[in-house]
């Protein structure tokens, strides 16, 4: 039996719980999903730390040791990213690194805590992005700046580059239309709660975004069956890659992939497949 997910609020699926036993569960390597992007809203080369050529490090230990405790370098006026679903924010910082004002959000409180501690953000930075949402266009300078964090009278967004981390749900947080120049889900879309509701979220996130922005995502797609690891009783959505596919039917697809992936990762030590949709696509600009 799967995971029965709430259509509304906070139902982080039980990621609270897996957040909390490491302080980086993930690791600090992006997908190179975050650089593909970077690259097609062309931001600068992600400058390499010594002794990481590129630029991400390899993934922490458990207990957070190796973490960087460095904020990303600030640019200025970069272009507003969304990192839905982002973690402890890999991806966010390798986005922030390369210039992007990022807003960081994920459905589960611990991910957001191990990341702001993890990569120097300030909990005070930490807020919710409900259904109230988030206001003004951060992609034409930063929104209307006015209101707490949460409050649902503020853009959320830096002004000039780095990250900003907020509690906030795909499925609900009410985002102002336009507002983003690219949109980055990396391992999200497959663990809603069925097609229509990952349908649903995409046509958000499209929504959200404005003339000539980018998306770039990443998921599990039909073409292998999941196996959980022991204990483990969530199930995800696994829709056709060409379903996805034509979910951007009118923007420009700059690339697309459907591979195998075999890997292991912490609390699923056991190698396994999964067959991986890549997208990037562009949304196409007003005449």
């Amino acid at each position: 039996m799967g995971h029965q997910r709430q259509s509304t609020g906070y139902d982080d699926g039980g990621c609270d719980a897996r957040y909390t036993r490491t302080a980086c569960l993930w690791g600090r390597r992006p997908d190179r999903i975050a650089d593909a992007l970077g690259d097609a809203l062309s931001l600068p080369p992600a400058p390499d730390p010594p002794g990481t050529p590129d630029g991400s490090g390899p993934p922490a230990p458990p207990g957070g040791a190796g973490m960087s405790t460095a904020p990303p370098p600030v640019a200025s006026a970069g272009p507003a990213v969304l990192d839905v679903g982002c973690g402890e924010g890999r991806n966010a910082v390798r986005l922030a690194r390369r210039g992007a004002r990022v807003l960081a959000m994920d459905v589960s409180a611990a991910a957001l805590e191990n990341g702001a501690k993890a990569w120097g953000g300030s909990l005070g930075a930490l807020g919710s992005l409900g259904a109230g949402g988030a206001g003004g266009t951060p992609g034409n300078g930063g929104g209307d700046g006015g209101g707490a964090p949460g409050s649902g009278g503020t853009s959320a967004f830096p002004r000039s580059g780095g990250i900003e981390w907020r509690r906030g749900d795909a499925r609900t947080a009410r985002l102002a239309p336009a507002s983003f120049d690219g949109v980055l889900a990396c391992s999200v879309l497959h663990w809603l709660a069925d097609e229509a509701q990952v349908a649903d979220v995409i046509a958000r996130l499209q929504a959200a975004t404005g003339p000539g922005g980018v998306h770039a995502l990443l998921m599990f797609n039909s073409g292998h069956a999941y196996r959980p690891p022991a204990g483990e009783m969530r199930m995800p959505v696994l829709l056709p890659h060409d379903w996805y596919l034509a979910r951007y039917a009118g923007w420009t697809v700059l690339s697309a992939s459907d591979t195998d992936s075999t890997h292991t990762h912490r609390g699923h030590e056991e190698p396994h497949t999964h067959a991986v949709t890549r997208l990037v696509a562009r949304k196409e600009a007003h005449a």
